[in-house]
């Protein structure tokens, strides 16, 4: 299942248990009910400006910016300052 979480700006994925059911990782078990999730990722977005602010305050500048022709996606080379 998926769904947006407008709070974090992100997609946030979840897996939905489809009966009650015990899975055994190693020595540890975790029991799920019918339709119990657990949170398995989260896809953040961010608007270049955004992406900017957050990758200048970890020490990177962008140096490289590729978009769609719609800029709905972006691919960005960073480098370090």
């Amino acid at each position: 299942m998926a769904q947006w979480s407008e709070s974090e700006h992100a997609v946030e994925m979840h897996l939905v248990s489809l009966c009650d059911q015990r899975v055994t990782i190693g020595m540890r078990t975790f029991h799920f009910k019918v339709s119990e999730t657990i949170h398995t990722e989260s896809s953040r977005k961010y608007t270049e400006e955004s992406f900017e602010r957050l990758v200048r305050s970890g020490g990177w500048r962008i140096a490289k910016t590729w978009q769609d022709a719609d800029g709905l996606f972006g691919l960005f080379g960073l480098i370090r300052h």
